[in-house]
C-alpha cells in the first residue's frame, strides 16, 4: 500500500535494529550510511538536502546574532557594576 520504497527503509530499519554495534559512534555511523543510501534512491533528495542546509544556515545565523546580543549584554553589565 505504501509502495516499494517504504518497503526498502522499513527493511533497512529492521536489519538495523538487529546489528551489534560496539559504541554509539558506529550506530550513528551506520544509521547516517543508511539514510544516506535511501535518499540517493529518490527524486527528490536534492530538494531535502536544500531545505536542510538552509535551515542549518538560519540556525548559525540565529546563533551568531544570540552570541553577540549576550556579549553586549554582559559588556554593559560590566560597565554598570564599575560605575
Amino acid at each position: 500500500a505504501f509502495g516499494e520504497e517504504v518497503a526498502l527503509l522499513v527493511d533497512g530499519v529492521t536489519k538495523l535494529t538487529k546489528i551489534q554495534f560496539s559504541n554509539i559512534e558506529e550506530l550513528q555511523a551506520e544509521n547516517l550510511r543508511k539514510m544516506l543510501l535511501a535518499m540517493s534512491r529518490d527524486d527528490r533528495t536534492p530538494v531535502g538536502i536544500v531545505g536542510v542546509a538552509d535551515t542549518f544556515s538560519f540556525f548559525r545565523g540565529i546563533i551568531h546574532k544570540v552570541e553577540q546580543f549576550f556579549g553586549l549584554l554582559a559588556l554593559k553589565i560590566r560597565c554598570l557594576s564599575h560605575q
